[in-house]
């Protein structure tokens, strides 16, 4: 009768061995999902308790020269820290990176007792646990820190639950490990980013010191010749300090026209009357009269709230851009219609049009096919327009003209501030039409 009993005892501890292998291989699926170590170590306490069964556990971690505990069910003390260099059995887990099973603490020498206040001693009377068993956390040969178990019981653990413990420490370095790397990943991503903006910013400041070298050449030769001439023909003086006054203020204007297209400037929201907007901008801008200009603007549309000053100069950009494209004939429409909760704004000409290789680079700053120029009008049109939620679009035909939509929600709100121009982010070109993308 005890023979059957004892069969039927293994066939049952068997059959809870598998459940428990069957059990630890979900927590594995869990583990695979955590995000951080603190998830990791959270989960792996939750499996030690509920499917192993262990009472007193915790995990302990190598950080520097030391074992340092980073999660504890409650009945162990916390805070524990043990010297790499000391004494203890989660010690030498760690140094023999194996699993250690002590049956009885009173009989190891290695286990870590409380110390006797009156003698600081090790005091066996105040042992927390009469048994312990450990496996380490092994990582790509390393061991990274240990899986603690104790009981108050002598004998308490088998060879079974230490194999099922050292699975689980398995798992739980698989997990580890994919989080340091996922780690090493993104310090090496946001590393090379940093290089790259650095690069960026370094060819941005030689392209703008480029350009604008080359476009101020003019005025200051034009200066330097004016010189010239007051020390040679001083009758001529009225007329060269004119000359002089005017080449000054062309290039003050070069300069300003820079700062206004790379500055970030927070939007300064205020309720804007988009098509008293439109016709101030057609009214002062330089259209040649060989140009003729249609505008359709619906009244009826109300104010909306908007930085005036940023999406007056889109306006700007694009007329002047449409004007430039048409090589002085031809037709200029400006349109402007409610859609959906937004406004969208049209700027169309019947100009030279702009082939597909171009398009593909243009709202990318610097970029520009016209003779002279910083190209950042459309950079700047992008970033602004992006800046109140909305979109920008551009549709050409070559030979036959162009035309750019923006699209402006009427929000209370700015989505996000503008980014710099000068930026390694790679702008959206042909269609940036996804609203949504600017609200999450």
């Amino acid at each position: 009768m005890s023979s059957l009993e004892g069969d039927l005892q293994d066939v049952t501890g068997d059959r809870r061995y598998e459940e428990t292998l069957v059990s630890l291989h979900n927590f594995a699926k869990i583990l695979s999902e955590c995000q951080s170590r603190e998830e990791v170590y959270a989960t792996t306490i939750d499996a030690m308790e509920k499917t192993l069964n262990f009472e007193r556990v915790d995990i302990l971690m190598i950080e520097g020269e030391t074992l340092k505990q980073v999660a504890a069910h409650e009945t162990l003390p916390k805070g524990i820290e043990l010297p790499l260099d000391g004494p203890g059995v989660t010690v030498k887990a760690v140094h023999e990176k194996s699993s250690i099973l002590v049956n009885n603490v009173n009989q190891n020498d290695d286990y870590l007792f409380v110390l006797d206040p009156a003698t600081g001693e090790p005091d066996r009377r105040y042992a927390l646990s009469n048994s312990e068993l450990v496996s380490p956390i092994l990582i790509d040969g390393r061991a990274a820190g240990v899986l603690n178990v104790e009981s108050p019981h002598i004998d308490a653990f088998t060879e079974q639950d230490r194999m099922l413990l050292e699975i689980l420490a398995i798992h739980v370095a698989n997990a580890i490990s994919r989080i340091e790397r996922v780690d090493e990943l993104e310090e090496m991503i946001a590393k090379r980013t940093r290089e790259l903006v650095n690069a960026e910013r370094m060819v941005a400041g030689g392209r703008i010191a480029s350009m604008v070298g080359h476009d101020l050449r003019g005025p200051l030769q034009a200066i330097k010749n004016a010189v010239y001439m007051l020390k040679n023909f001083p009758e001529r003086s009225d007329e060269m300090i004119d000359l002089i006054d005017r080449v000054v203020e062309q290039a003050n204007a070069m300069i300003e026209e820079l700062r206004n297209q790379i500055r970030d400037d927070p939007l300064q929201l205020s309720a804007t009357d988009l098509a008293r907007l439109i016709r101030e901008a057609i009214g002062q801008a330089a259209i040649p009269q060989t140009i003729d200009v249609e505008i359709e603007l619906d009244e009826n549309i109300g104010d909306f709230v908007v930085d005036a000053t940023q999406i007056r100069r889109v306006i700007d950009n694009l007329v002047r851009n449409a004007v430039d494209a048409m090589l002085e004939k031809g037709r200029l429409e400006l349109a402007l219609r409610r859609k959906g909760r937004g406004a969208e704004i049209q700027v169309s000409d019947t100009g030279v049009g702009i082939p597909d290789d171009e398009r593909v680079n243009l709202f990318k700053p610097f970029y520009t096919t016209k003779v002279s120029g910083l190209g950042l009008g459309l950079a700047y049109c992008k970033r602004a327009v992006e800046a109140h939620g909305g979109t920008i679009r551009v549709a050409s035909t070559v030979g036959e003209g162009t035309t750019f939509t923006i699209f402006i929600p009427n929000g209370k709100e700015p989505v996000r501030e503008p980014p710099s121009v000068i930026s390694v982010e790679e702008p959206q070109i042909i269609d940036v039409h996804d609203p949504g993308r600017h609200n999450r």
